[in-house]
């Protein structure tokens, strides 16, 4: 959406920009029309990307494995249990 908005101010600035000759003015427009044309066709094809969006994968089941020691912590889905410590 922004860059609609950007363009659509670009294609308003162009005429109000430099003095500039009537091919290079017109060249311009197209340019604009033609960068436009590509910014909406991106933003459907974003939009459909969006609605054919997979499906949430499910949660990873809780920790399994043997208790875990004391002072260390479980990673869920595994068998695994993690320690962190440092010094301050």
């Amino acid at each position: 959406m922004k860059h609609t908005r950007l363009a659509a101010a670009l294609a308003l600035a162009v005429p109000f920009s430099l003095p500039a000759h009537a091919d290079e003015l017109s060249d311009l427009r197209a340019t604009v029309q033609k960068l436009l044309a590509k910014v909406e066709q991106l933003e459907a094809q974003q939009m459909s990307q969006k609605a054919a969006a997979p499906a949430p994968v499910a949660a990873a089941p809780a920790y399994t494995g043997a208790p875990a020691p004391a002072g260390f912590i479980p990673v869920p889905g595994t068998s695994t249990a993690v320690k962190l410590g440092g010094y301050v």
